[in-house]
């Protein structure tokens, strides 16, 4: 099942410098960690799988970013761009 929450449900920056990939970026570590951590209890973060999150281009940048990224495996994730 996939959970998506209609709310803003905090604010945080992609990441705290520019240019950096989903698997680098300081918003990952933040879902992941804090946010996890503070928003589930123990019985509910048991329930939530890890997913393997797919580093794909963004069709819509302009010039079209150079940097990749890899691949991550994550529990919490926002959409692609596509999705």
């Amino acid at each position: 099942m996939l959970l998506i929450s209609n709310y803003a449900l905090d604010y945080q920056k992609y990441n705290t410098e520019e240019g950096a990939t989903w698997d680098k970026c300081t918003l990952r570590k933040w879902l992941n960690d804090t946010f996890f951590n503070d928003a589930f209890d123990v019985a509910e973060q048991i329930m939530i799988p890890t997913v393997e999150i797919v580093a794909d281009m963004n069709p819509y940048d302009d010039p079209p970013y150079s940097e990749l990224g890899k691949n991550t495996k994550d529990k919490v994730f926002l959409l692609s761009v596509t999705e």
